[in-house]
């Protein structure tokens, strides 16, 4: 896939978010990417920039609870059919 990257067009130049994905995920799996033929340099510049990538957290880390309630008396929650209106106990 790394291959097919590049070699789909002659002269073409890398899709740099596919490579950094693939590349991620190679890591990620413990592949020793010394064999996929990028430099020391390249490879920590398309890795770094794969872990900063937006969006992408682990999916085992939980979000600190917000210390403000962000539902209000009276809010009404609507998902797909489902309506839910929000009141706190008394």
């Amino acid at each position: 896939m790394i291959a097919d990257n590049q070699l789909a067009i002659t002269g073409a130049t890398w899709d740099e978010e596919l490579m950094r994905i693939e590349l991620g995920t190679l890591h990620e799996e413990a592949f020793d990417l010394g064999l996929v033929g990028f430099d020391d340099i390249d490879l920590a510049r398309l890795l770094e920039a794969q872990e900063n990538a937006p969006g992408l957290t682990d999916p085992d880390v939980v979000p600190d609870v917000p210390s403000d309630s962000v539902a209000r008396t009276d809010d009404l929650f609507v998902l797909g059919s489902h309506r839910e209106h929000f009141t706190f106990p008394r």
